[in-house]
């Protein structure tokens, strides 16, 4: 919903508020997507190319979900250059499995709720 009308995804149309249909898009002939990523990046491999590296991409979408969880914890204005900045450790000192896990629930069950303005993890 948007202030001048509605998308249907599943139908591929936009509508005004008033029923109009603003745009209709037939995806019945488009290929695949997922496949075509795929056919893509398998043809590349058998080539010798290396033109679908998505490391960088990778890295910055992980990097945005842990910026989205410090900003919300702590209630805090921040930059994503200093979120990459941050002294914030997400990992155990330890990887076993005998390690206990950093956080516990208390003796009903529950675990601590961040706050946001109060929870530190800036």
């Amino acid at each position: 919903m948007g202030t001048k009308g509605t998308a249907d995804f599943g139908a591929g149309t936009l509508k005004s508020y008033g029923g109009k249909v603003l745009m209709h898009h037939d995806d019945s002939n488009d290929p695949n997507p997922y496949q075509v990523e795929h056919d893509e990046l398998f043809a590349a491999i058998n080539k010798g190319e290396y033109k679908y590296d998505d490391t960088y991409n990778g890295a910055m979408s992980t990097m945005t979900s842990i910026f989205g969880r410090m900003v919300t914890y702590s209630g805090q204005m921040m930059t994503m250059d200093e979120a990459l900045n941050s002294d914030v450790i997400l990992v155990p000192d330890t990887f076993s499995w005998n390690d206990m896990p950093p956080a516990k629930p208390d003796g009903n069950g529950n675990y601590e709720v961040a706050v946001p303005g109060s929870t530190s993890v800036v």
